[in-house]
């Protein structure tokens, strides 16, 4: 079959959208499980918090595994238990088996970007990457865009518990045509041509110079490499601002605007298109600004920069806006600068080893499931207290510019790679 590489990155982008349907699904849930379960926002921001308790665990050990034994059976086998742990939330009877079946979410759904970065190290060429990441990392706003209106119809139409009966249903299927079409290197895939395995294959030198030194040297290469500690903490800023989008950005237009919601979808889709956009035009930017100047500073650093500092500037008037048109404006722009930075995000810490691109990208991503517990539980106890998401924003805002400061001081890969394998010049002359 030819380009057989494009129906894994399609099959990727399914797993990552199916993965935030469920992991989202509780957030359009607000009011009604409030009144059922009697929730103030101190409490339904700790219940969506919990996700980021499990998701740390397994994130790291995802990453190793799929690294060990490929994606194949690390992201179908997380599929199956997600899923089951989202069928599970329509039986929930009361407070504590939300949070018990939130962490099981959150730990079943750990492994699946490690494996979403290893499925892509290994099927793709170096320089169709960051295009790739962006389209698998694309299912993220798009299962915005699709869910926001779905979910909110089926919950006001049917109920939420039936929200999750469909959405764990779908997963479950997903994860069954992985199974049978996924395999973990495309030489072992027999409808791949020779044509296109030697094309991946000759794509891929860089693996080859980043697969030596021992464990013990692969971690203290990462943990003292400038390049990868501001990536991650870039990325815990970006994951803060994320989880405010995904797990509040519901409840803050319902509170602050009053608007019901069956009235909700119509709002949410508008900084999620936007958001699929950015991810796309960027990826298509990150590459071709790569295959001009040969920079990851260029084509990776300066685009996760203007990223955090754009974003941070379109937050401010969300301080004093007072109609839900001018606040979505901002938002949805905010939204979109946000996600114009994990294409490179996801790239340069398979740059920097492609050879353990997913545990390189567990690590990293451990620090964004730390955003997932922090942003949730702080969100809404802060607009528990004061009635208000205003201070909640500003902590959005000051975190965006803090790590843009350290990108633009730090955030050095070309010197970081070319110091680990000066062979690289290798790619350059392909």
């Amino acid at each position: 079959m030819k380009n057989f590489r494009f129906v894994v990155v399609f099959l990727v982008f399914l797993g990552a959208m199916i993965c935030y349907l469920d992991r989202a699904a509780l957030s359009y849930a607000i009011t009604p499980l409030s009144h059922e379960f009697h929730l103030n926002n101190t409490q339904f921001g700790l219940l969506l918090s919990c996700f980021g308790v499990g998701y740390i665990v397994t994130n790291v050990v995802g990453g190793y595994i799929a690294d060990r034994i490929g994606p194949k059976l690390v992201w179908g086998g997380a599929a199956i238990l997600w899923s089951i742990a989202t069928i599970m939330f329509g039986f929930a009877m009361g407070f504590m088996s939300l949070i018990v079946l939130r962490i099981l979410l959150g730990l079943a759904e750990g492994p699946v970007f490690p494996s979403l970065s290893r499925t892509i190290s290994d099927w793709l060429p170096f320089k169709e990457k960051a295009q790739a990441l962006s389209f698998g990392l694309l299912a993220i706003p798009i299962s915005a865009v699709i869910g926001a209106p779905i979910s909110t119809y089926l919950i006001v139409t049917y109920g939420w518990r039936y929200l999750f009966y469909i959405l764990g249903t779908v997963g479950i299927i997903w994860s069954i045509i992985w199974l049978i079409i996924y395999t973990n290197k495309p030489k072992q895939h027999k409808f791949i041509l020779p044509e296109e395995l030697q094309y991946i294959e000759n794509g891929r030198l860089e693996t080859k110079l980043n697969s030596t030194g021992d464990k013990q040297a692969y971690f203290y290469q990462m943990f003292t490499n400038r390049t990868f500690l501001v990536t991650c903490y870039a990325y815990f800023c970006n994951g803060y601002m994320k989880f405010f989008i995904i797990t509040w950005l519901p409840g803050y237009i319902i509170q602050t605007y009053n608007i019901k919601l069956e009235d909700l979808g119509i709002w949410l889709v508008i900084p999620w298109l936007l958001a699929a956009f950015s991810l796309v035009t960027n990826g298509y930017l990150a590459d071709k600004i790569w295959q001009k100047t040969h920079s990851f500073r260029k084509s990776r650093s300066i685009i996760i920069l203007l990223s955090l500092i754009t974003t941070a500037l379109f937050l401010v008037p969300l301080l004093s806006v007072t109609t839900i048109g001018m606040a979505m404006i901002f938002i949805s722009i905010a939204t979109a600068l946000t996600y114009m930075a994990d294409s490179c995000i996801y790239a340069v810490t398979s740059d920097l080893n492609s050879h353990r691109a997913g545990i390189n990208l567990a690590i990293m991503n451990s620090f964004f499931g730390l955003s997932g517990i922090i942003a949730p539980i702080v969100t809404g106890y802060l607009s528990s207290q004061s009635h208000n998401f205003k201070t909640a924003i500003l902590i959005v805002v000051l975190l965006n510019l803090s790590a843009g400061i350290l990108v633009i001081f730090f955030h050095k890969p070309d010197r970081d790679i070319k110091q680990k394998k000066n062979e690289i010049d290798l790619y350059y002359n392909a």
